[in-house]
């Protein structure tokens, strides 16, 4: 069974636009986007690259450790999510 992913990336749509919040296990907000974005699209090309740079950050760890890289991050569009 695969190890579900520890840290989330959530496209969520804001007051102004749109925007991602990283989400540690304990549901925590762990990172913010550093911008609002016009659209969907762009917003979650963002999601998609912060989930990249999390997913790299992990293989190089696990690389180090000697051990198979699982997925540490993954990517979830909420249309409803609000941020607390």
């Amino acid at each position: 069974m695969a190890k579900t992913p520890s840290i989330k990336v959530i496209v969520h749509k804001t007051r102004k636009g749109w925007t991602w919040s990283q989400i540690s296990a304990n549901g925590s907000v762990s990172a913010v986007a550093p911008t609002v974005y016009d659209n969907k699209a762009n917003a979650r090309r963002a999601g998609v690259r912060q989930v990249d740079n999390l997913n790299r950050a992990g293989q190089l760890v696990a690389a180090e450790q000697g051990v198979p890289a699982p997925a540490y991050a993954e990517l979830v569009v909420d249309e409803g999510y609000v941020r607390r």
